[in-house]
């Protein structure tokens, strides 16, 4: 509404071309100008006229007695206001008429027209979130149905069909390929496992096995008994090499007291679980030591819930973990973090909980072994939780414990090495758990993005903070250092992963693709390094987790349409294929390799494969297929879908997300 004084009536008159003598439509003012008062003003609605005011804003006449159009013919004196009206007859509603409201109405009763009125309209209805939410996870549960199906039977006895008949000719415009590969990667689906057995399995997007492909699972052999030819001696200087050097299960002293039988049930608990995990080592797999820990590790639980106690359920987590016995890696993970707190472990920083007794005076345990004993636990559980894509059993959030070093007395270099693999396992899962949640996709835009900005923050000060022991140098590669490296990049890989789902051009869009290229890239060159200074055979077997990362992300950057982007992708990918047939010791190296040609051939990139895994794969029959295998349902959550296929030619890779450099001066 338009707010006019008196004055000003004649100018706006003449504006609207409203003048008696240029227009056929005459105007009625009511009352006359020179009867209104100098304070009024006047408003001007397009629609209904001219309405006079009071200074104070009240409308002096109603808003159809004012003024009214008179056409030519109609008589000034029969211009009566009529009020709107509720409702309308579906004639005039239709061809967009005044309608008097009358039953029927003028309008219907001259043009001799059913008059009709709908009282009650239905209600619009509303699309409720969670039944949409159920549809999707039914279409993609049908979609993966109909794969297994594809794969049974083949394809030879399928009948054909256009592919025209079922999906619009646009949708066909973009690279299907490119658009499957970032759905599948930058989708956050948790897989639940139906096994033959009625048992089920969760697993979560972090691990990598959660692609919607037809079968992840290996064949395993079943564990038959085998003489111990190793002696105690070579297993536990494997022990002392590859795992407790990596991980600090047991302090370097302890170790050598592993020789000689021991006298008490927790320390034969510990001394079985460390030959036990050494055995994956050696030839062959240590059962009777499995055997031996299994049958005494509940009463340990039950009647010395130790120190002692928690390193060899650490370990039995690690030996599980590494055969891929899942559940029982589970258990011993949760048996241990439980014991943690139940110790208190984990607040060891408090100051009135250490001016509490720590145990019978007999006891005289250390307290640089509880701080060890405390972060080697907490490594295995962010281990596992990130391998199986579960939530940690010991909350980041509760979480007050001592820094390592600082219960060090002369701390070496893999000391320093372990404390960094602590923090940047608690920055890892501190960000994972808020990322990969069921409350990421309902989190406004905003929001995300401040997430995301969170996250490489803090990646980036720990990277800044490392010191000169933590640095890679030419003539100084450590290889607990560059396994370091790795778990770095693998984490800031997995953070920006769910980001390849946001709007083309968006900041956070742009940095998740930067950032996809050049950590997969830097760790191309960690896998590299590792492989000549200790070779990928003898790397700790969460290793895989760390290469199977980098490889999904180099397949995805092979589904470029940019020539220079998919060589590169494709050369850097077959890295970490040969570093994942050289790891093949472990049963998840052989599960990430069979992953990785199902999703070749699913996102039409078989060419990125070597030429011995290019050959296509065989359908699961019932004769070399496990039944578990054949039975196994892949049901998934969804939360988003890229829209949009990624356009890698206009990114600017200029700015690398983290550096790698050596340095030539040392």
């Amino acid at each position: 509404m338009i707010v006019v004084s008196g004055s000003c009536l004649l100018g706006c008159s003449a504006f609207f071309g409203i003048y008696p003598a240029e227009s056929s439509v005459k105007w009625q003012l009511t009352p006359p100008l020179s009867h209104l008062h100098l304070s009024s003003t006047i408003l001007m609605d397009p629609n209904l006229g001219f309405l006079p005011c009071t200074a104070d804003g009240e409308i002096n006449d109603g808003a159809f007695g004012l003024t009214q159009p008179i056409y030519p013919g109609q008589d000034p004196n029969s211009v009566e206001s009529r009020p709107r009206v509720a409702k309308a007859c579906e004639t005039c509603r239709r061809r967009k008429r005044k309608c008097d409201g009358n039953s029927p109405c003028s309008s219907c009763l001259k043009n001799n027209i059913e008059c009709v009125y709908v009282l009650e309209r239905p209600k619009r209805k509303q699309r409720d979130s969670e039944l949409v939410s159920n549809l999707e996870d039914q279409v993609l549960a049908l979609k993966d149905y109909v794969r297994k199906l594809e794969a049974a039977c083949g394809y030879a006895n399928l009948p054909d069909f256009a592919s025209s008949s079922l999906e619009d000719d646009a949708a066909h415009t973009v690279d299907d390929s490119q658009t499957s590969a970032i759905n599948d990667v930058s989708s956050m689906m948790w897989r639940m496992n139906l096994h033959g057995s009625g048992e089920t399995s969760f697993l979560g997007p972090s691990g990598s096995f959660c692609f919607p492909v037809t079968n992840h699972g290996i064949e395993t052999e079943a564990i038959r008994p085998e003489p111990e030819t190793e002696s105690v001696q070579a297993l536990l200087d494997l022990f002392r090499q590859h795992i407790n050097s990596a991980h600090h299960f047991v302090p370097p002293h302890v170790i050598e007291t592993l020789k000689a039988p021991q006298e008490t049930l927790d320390g034969e608990l510990l001394q079985v679980s460390v030959l036990a995990a050494a055995s994956l080592f050696a030839d062959s797999q240590g059962q009777m030591h499995a055997d031996r820990a299994e049958a005494i590790v509940m009463e340990c639980c039950r009647t010395i819930p130790n120190t002692v106690t928690a390193q060899a359920l650490a370990i039995l987590t690690w030996r599980e973990l590494a055969l891929e016995n899942e559940n029982n890696a589970w258990l011993y993970n949760s048996m241990a973090a439980s014991l943690i707190v139940h110790l208190g472990l984990h607040v060891s920083s408090l100051e009135n909980v250490m001016q509490m007794p720590i145990g019978p005076p007999s006891d005289s345990i250390e307290k640089s072994v509880r701080v060890q004993t405390f972060w080697s636990v907490f490594l295995m559980d962010r281990i596992s939780t990130s391998m199986l894509g579960r939530n940690c059993m010991i909350p980041w959030r509760r979480v007050r414990a001592t820094p390592y070093l600082k219960a060090c007395s002369n701390p070496t270099t893999e000391d320093t090495v372990f404390d960094a693999h602590c923090q940047m396992w608690f920055i890892h899962d501190r960000y994972m758990d808020k990322i990969y949640s069921f409350e990421f996709g309902e989190l406004e835009h905003f929001e995300r993005h401040q997430l995301l900005s969170e996250a490489r923050d803090h990646h980036m000060n720990f990277f800044r903070q490392m010191g000169r022991d933590l640095e890679l140098r030419k003539n100084n590669m450590n290889p607990q250092v560059i396994l370091l490296h790795m778990v770095y990049n693998m984490s800031l890989l997995l953070i920006h992963r769910p980001y390849l789902r946001e709007l083309n051009g968006s900041a956070a869009h742009q940095l998740s693709i930067r950032t996809n290229m050049t950590s997969a890239h830097a760790l191309v060159r960690l896998i590299r390094q590792y492989d000549k200074e200790a070779k990928m055979e003898n790397a700790p077997f969460f290793a895989i987790h760390c290469v199977l990362t980098a490889a999904v992300s180099l397949l995805l950057n092979a589904t470029s349409t940019n020539s220079t982007i998919r060589s590169q992708s494709v050369h850097r990918f077959r890295v970490c294929v040969d570093a994942l047939e050289k790891m093949k010791r472990w049963t998840r190296a052989r599960r990430g390799l069979l992953l990785l040609r199902e999703l070749a051939n699913r996102w039409k990139v078989v060419s990125a494969l070597p030429m011995r895994h290019s050959v296509p794969l065989i359908a699961p029959t019932q004769e070399t297929t496990p039944q578990a295998d054949t039975n196994d349902l892949d049901w998934g959550m969804l939360f988003a879908n890229l829209e949009e296929p990624l356009n890698l030619d206009t990114i600017d890779l200029s700015t690398p997300t983290g550096e790698w450099v050596f340095h030539e001066s040392d």
